[in-house]
Order: structure tokens, then C-alpha cells, then sequence
């Protein structure tokens, strides 16, 4: 029912400007719909809306990062939703930790960290797609420099907060025992990655070594904690990004595209099957939720 009420609100917000005329951006849509949803969410510390908000800023960053662009400038940079994606992601990540410091707020912390990383792992992994890594080039080949600029600056912006939430809450570590030491780091990483893949770009193959270094840390993290959650989060990306790729490199050895298809969502179901069967055993070994 608070997930209806908090769709309700952004679908009244949206109906409100456009019967009214206002000149309203989506940005602006986002960031009313998530002033409105963040006292809900800590009144009533139900998992559901932390995780909503989390959501909501990761698209509200997207948007805000394109605002006022024109159609032409916007399209051209589609392809930077992926890294936009990361660096919202990781942003939401590391805000959400704040929240452990904060008595009885883990039910809002975690569930805004694990959208949050979310959004990461649909960011890095289309990051390592070659089209998408391709595609961004044309970001540094564009004559519209104010846009680019603007791109540029919501980035960095993101990038302080991030690494600045980042260092606040290691440097206070030891009240917030669910905070790791990997995620300074790998924080770190995922910002710079996701900087650099914007302005250099880098290629996919960068991206796919970082995935995989994330996954395999969260699922380190996952694991040491017993915490089926995170070890799901993660083993099912890694299930998927293997097969994807086994797909692709099949396609690309003449093997038959039905073949190549049928051989991935086998190998999917199988990774999936096993992956949930590691959480639940480690989950019954030793319940104590990570991050």
C-alpha cells in the first residue's frame, strides 16, 4: 500500500503541471516527487520506500545531469546513462550508509544501499557491452560544448559527494560495524571508472574487469555475513553476465544464434538454481545481514 501511495504521488504531481501548464522539467518532477516520499520513508522506516527513494534519486540524477538539453544533444548522449547510472548508483550507496549511524535507521539504510547498488551493476554491465563503450566516443566529438560541460559538472559533483560520504563515514567506521572497509575503495573505483569512461572513454574490457571485481567483492561481503540478499544480488548478475557474454562469443564463433540463445538461458537457469541454493545454505549457517 505505501508503494501504491508513493506511485500515486508521482503520477498526481505529473497529471498536476501538465493540466495547469507549467513549464515543469522532469528533473524538477523527480526531485518534488522525492521531497514528498523521504518523510514518509523515515516516519515510517518501511523497507519498501527507502528502497523507492533510492530509486528516485538514481533517476532524478539521470535527468538533472541532462536538464534543458536540447532533443538533438540528449540523444546524442544516450549512451551515457550507463556510467550516469553507476555514479547515481554509487551515490545512493554511499549516502544510504550515512543512515547506519543514525539509531533505527537500518531498515532505511539497507534497502537504499541495495537499490543503490543496483543500479551500479545495470550501469557496469552495460558498460561492458562494446556498442555502449563504442557509442560514447561521439560525446567527445560533439560541437556543443555548453552541454558537455554540463554533463561534465553533474558528474564531478556526484563524484565529491560520493568520495566525501565515503571518507565521513570510514573515518567513523567503528560506530556502524555493517559499514566494510572493501567499499572505500571499491567506491572509489566505481567513481573513477565511471568519470573516466565519460571523458576518455574507456574500453569495455575495462568495464567488464571492474564488474567483475565488484561482484566478487559483494559477493566476498555476501558471503562472510551469511547474508542471502547480497549474495543473490551479486551471483545473479555474475550468472548473467557470464552467460551473456558465452552467448555473444559463441555468435561470434558461426555458432547458430538459436544456439547460442538456448545455451545461455541454460547456463542462466543453472547459475540461478545454484546461486540460490549458496544463499539459502549460507543464510541458515550464519544470519547476520552485511552492508
Amino acid at each position: 500500500m505505501l508503494l501504491a501511495a508513493a506511485a500515486l504521488n508521482g503520477v498526481v504531481l505529473f497529471a498536476f503541471t501538465r493540466l495547469h501548464g507549467l513549464t515543469v522539467g522532469a528533473h524538477e518532477i523527480l526531485l518534488l516527487w522525492l521531497v514528498c516520499l523521504l518523510p514518509l520513508a523515515y516516519g515510517t522506516r518501511a523497507k519498501a520506500l527507502p528502497a523507492a527513494t533510492s530509486a528516485l534519486f538514481v533517476a532524478w540524477f539521470v535527468a538533472v545531469t541532462f536538464r534543458d538539453l536540447s532533443i538533438f544533444a540528449t540523444l546524442d548522449r544516450a549512451l551515457l546513462i550507463a556510467p550516469l547510472l553507476v555514479l547515481g548508483g554509487v551515490t545512493a550507496f554511499s549516502l544510504g550508509g550515512l543512515h547506519y549511524f543514525v539509531p533505527g535507521f537500518d531498515n532505511v539504510a539497507r534497502p537504499a544501499r541495495i537499490v543503490g547498488l543496483q543500479a551500479v551493476v545495470v550501469g557496469l554491465f552495460s558498460m561492458t557491452i562494446e556498442r555502449v563503450a563504442g557509442g560514447t566516443k561521439i560525446f567527445n566529438q560533439l560541437r556543443d560544448l555548453d552541454a558537455s560541460t554540463q554533463v561534465t559538472v553533474s558528474c564531478v559533483c556526484a563524484a565529491i559527494v560520493t568520495i566525501g560520504a565515503t571518507i565521513g563515514a570510514q573515518a567513523f567506521r567503528d560506530r556502524a560495524p555493517r559499514l566494510t572497509v572493501i567499499e572505500a575503495p571499491v567506491n572509489v573505483v566505481l567513481v573513477l571508472t565511471a568519470i573516466a569512461f565519460i571523458l576518455l572513454p574507456l574500453p569495455s574490457d575495462t568495464a567488464a574487469l571492474v564488474f567483475v571485481l565488484l561482484v566478487g567483492s559483494v559477493m566476498a561481503i555476501g558471503a562472510a555475513a551469511g547474508d542471502g540478499r547480497l549474495v543473490r544480488t551479486a551471483g545473479f548478475s555474475g550468472v548473467f553476465f557470464i552467460a551473456f557474454k558465452l552467448a555473444f562469443f559463441l555468435v561470434g564463433k558461426q555458432v547458430s544464434i538459436v544456439v547460442a540463445v538456448v545455451v545461455g538461458i541454460a547456463l542462466s537457469i543453472a547459475g540461478f538454481v545454484g546461486v540460490s541454493a549458496l544463499a539459502t545454505a549460507l543464510k541458515a549457517r550464519r544470519a547476520k545481514p552485511g552492508m
